[in-house]
């Protein structure tokens, strides 16, 4: 029982590998219970207020009491591994939640703006309720802030990597997704946003509503595209282009059911959903199996294994793939003949 603590602790913190992948899967299918105590533990991790003016005294508050625990039981947590210290992290982060909780509800508005900051590691999903009851689904390697009230006569959240959105409607207060330089205006619909750093293209999907996509919104060179329900959206963002397409029809599967559904994709796009389903990044040997594509599905409670094993089904050129396990890479070549 000791040890699947230890590899919960590494889920959720983003540092495990497919022996811990495999052992966890197993005690979440033992018994339905299970996966529910680990849903509670992802949240209470993933829910960090960001700092605020009394948020650092309430840290400092908790580290002391922990700090001053029984000694024994320091030397005794002192020689785990890093997972240990993940494990000890997670409950801090959880008392430290409800600490800040408790007491800045009892403060005057006017002494503070609490703001919380959710992050959602790589390998792992959430799901949020907002203050205004919108529902948000978080997904890997995900930063979403929010504050904790909408005191103002806008609704404004800021993301950055990916999350679908059922708005909860208040004609009087538009609601916001600041995406790097741009943002989502709605006023009560469904529909997801895609904005990772590292991507080239920011990606909106309408399912039901209207939204307004603006670029550039604080500057005078903005520029803005209504968007019709079962349309996307993409602005490549290093050429500040916008680009219609369709919404996949696998797009609830993705959301609810954690099933990706990709046709034509080429492999260099599906590295970086590996990279931030499995926290397992993919190497090329050379260029030109980067721009081979693939149509298929890819499930989030698969391993990575299981997906790489696939692709060397379905591709004409035989293909062969190296796990580096201390480094949680994958080197993809060209099989030798």
């Amino acid at each position: 029982m000791e040890d699947i603590w230890t590899n919960i602790a590494r889920r959720i913190a983003g540092e495990s590998g497919p022996s811990d992948q495999e052992k966890t899967e197993a005690w979440f299918n033992n018994n339905k219970k299970n996966k529910a105590v680990y849903d509670r533990l992802v949240r209470l991790w993933n829910v960090v207020p960001s700092a605020s003016p009394g948020l650092p005294f309430l840290y400092r508050k908790v580290r002391t009491r922990i700090l001053h625990a029984d000694r024994a039981v320091y030397r005794k947590y002192l020689f785990l591994r890093i997972s240990g210290i993940a494990a000890m992290f997670l409950l801090f982060i959880a008392l430290s939640f409800f600490a800040w909780h408790y007491f800045t509800d009892s403060l005057p508005v006017s002494e503070y703006e609490a703001f919380n900051t959710i992050i959602v590691p790589k390998g792992n999903r959430s799901q949020i309720v907002l203050p205004d009851s919108t529902k948000v689904w978080l997904n890997n390697d995900t930063r979403l802030e929010f504050p904790q009230k909408f005191r103002t006569a806008s609704r404004e959240v800021k993301l950055t990597g990916e999350a679908y959105f059922e708005v909860k409607h208040d004609s009087r207060r538009p609601f916001f997704v600041v995406v790097e330089n741009s943002r989502i205006k709605v006023l009560g619909t469904r529909f997801s946003v895609s904005a990772y750093p590292d991507d080239p293209v920011i990606e909106t999907s309408l399912i039901e509503g209207k939204v307004v996509f603006e670029t550039n919104y604080k500057s005078d060179g903005d520029t803005s595209y209504e968007l019709k329900p079962g349309f996307k959206l993409d602005y490549n963002k290093s050429k500040e282009q916008l680009s219609q397409g369709f919404v996949s029809p696998s797009f609830y599967d993705y959301w609810k059911n954690g099933v990706y559904s990709f046709k034509n994709e080429d492999l260099e796009s599906l590295a970086r959903k590996i990279y931030r389903i499995y926290n397992t990044r993919l190497v090329f040997e050379n260029d030109y199996l980067k721009h081979k594509t693939y149509t298929g599905t890819l499930s989030i409670n698969d391993n990575i294994f299981t997906f790489m094993e696939t692709i060397k089904r379905i591709t004409v050129e035989p293909i062969d793939y190296d796990y580096d396990y201390a480094k949680n890479t994958i080197y993809l070549k060209m099989k030798r003949q």
